[in-house]
């Protein structure tokens, strides 16, 4: 049976000011999810141990295959796996807060960071509430400015949107 415990960082640190806080004291040994609560919208579900890690591995590694000029089949295939990953990882790395502290914006920022861009992309996929006419040109922007694929479809598809 798997133990889950209902508490957040945020909580943790309001109730315990003094002290840095650690994984194992927002997770005790042998429970391997939470109930998060996003500290800035009060929305909460169950997040496994290591969904922000993940989150962020996948989009370093996403960014390296976004960064060459052409994929090989293999690394298309790679590329597909990684996408698929953090499509599932987006709504629940939404329930810690992490698109509220770093806001999509902050996400899609660093054009040079193609990982973080295209996870900010999923993200708006995911969420379409976040697709502002404002964040729709400025993706605009960025398609012209990028010659990557990969970001030029997923942009393509975001801003044809009603």
């Amino acid at each position: 049976m798997k133990k889950i415990i209902c508490t957040t960082a945020l909580s943790f640190m309001l109730v315990n000011a003094a002290l840095a806080v650690t994984n194992d004291q927002v997770l005790a040994n042998e429970v391997d999810s939470s109930i998060s609560v996003n500290p800035i919208t009060g929305e909460k579900g169950e997040v496994r141990n290591g969904t922000l890690a993940a989150t962020m591995v996948n989009a370093v590694e996403i960014g390296k295959l976004l960064s060459k000029v052409q994929l090989t089949q293999e690394e298309f295939k790679q590329f597909e796996e990684l996408e698929n990953q953090q499509k599932e990882l987006i709504p629940y790395a939404k329930l810690t807060g992490i698109y509220d502290f770093f806001t999509v914006d902050e996400w899609m920022s660093d054009k040079s960071n193609l990982g973080r861009l295209y996870t900010g992309l999923l993200a708006l996929e995911r969420f379409p509430e976040l697709l502002t006419k404002e964040r729709k040109t400025f993706l605009k922007r960025v398609a012209k400015k990028t010659p990557n694929p990969q970001i030029k479809a997923k942009i393509k598809v975001l801003t044809s949107k009603k």
